[in-house]
């Protein structure tokens, strides 16, 4: 009987553990999301709010489309915005982002934003992880 016990609670354990966080995945999600949200409040679209990623942060993916929608009804109706939904891809190779707006209807790309970042080794010795 502790047997069945002990095997019941390791299996427990070990079905509570948290899933591992996916560190490039989460820093990627990070730079695209900032990237996008900061591309919205310069046009006044502040209103506009993440609802989904895909494919989601705890898998690794190169391209990632992150679909914005206006907060609420009464936004909708004070401001009326043109289009309910937003759907932005963010493309990561090495160092470098880009952020395109996909057109609702035709599936069209436009480029919007891009940014280099320099190489970690770079970063550390120019910012605040600098060593004296």
């Amino acid at each position: 009987m502790k047997i069945v016990y002990l095997c019941l609670i390791s299996g427990l354990l070990v079905a509570c553990q948290p899933t591992p966080i996916n560190q490039v995945s989460q820093q990627q999600g990070y730079v695209c999301k900032s990237l996008i949200e900061g591309f919205l409040k310069t046009q006044s679209l502040g209103q506009y709010e993440l609802r989904s990623i895909h494919p989601d942060l705890d898998q690794t993916a190169a391209e990632r489309t992150y679909t914005y929608r206006t907060a609420s009804d009464i936004t909708m109706r004070v401001n009326t915005p043109t289009q309910p939904w937003l759907t932005f891809q963010c493309n990561q190779q090495n160092n470098q982002y880009t952020v395109q707006l996909i057109e609702a209807h035709s599936k069209e790309r436009f480029p919007l934003l891009s940014l280099n970042l320099p190489e970690q080794k770079l970063m550390h010795s120019m910012t605040a992880f600098k060593a004296d």
